[in-house]
């Protein structure tokens, strides 16, 4: 299976990228720090981006059977680090793939 992962270098993310590989996906991390990954083997690809950025998501979905976001709040605050992301995933998906 043809994996994206969002916030792909966090402790979660790394582990999520990890076990996909192990378990024989094509894993392609999302992140805005692709240095973050340096040293990990088998990955797919690594794709550099923000989830909060549409133009972004529409370049990085396409071709990936599935996504799996790992999104988290810097802290405790009001934020929209995860709606967002969500939002826009919703927003590009295409309308017939609901059909």
């Amino acid at each position: 299976m043809k994996l994206l992962v969002f916030s792909s270098t966090g402790r979660t993310g790394r582990h999520v990228l990890e076990q996909g590989i192990r378990r024989g996906h094509q894993i392609t991390a999302f992140t805005r720090r692709p240095e973050a990954l340096a040293g990990l083997e088998g990955l797919a690809g690594v794709i550099q981006g923000d989830a909060l950025d549409l133009a972004d998501l529409r370049k990085a979905v396409p071709g990936h059977d599935a996504v799996i976001t790992i999104v988290s709040p810097p802290n405790l605050g009001p934020t929209t680090v995860i709606s967002q992301p969500t939002l826009n995933l919703v927003a590009w998906y295409p309308r017939t793939a609901w059909e």
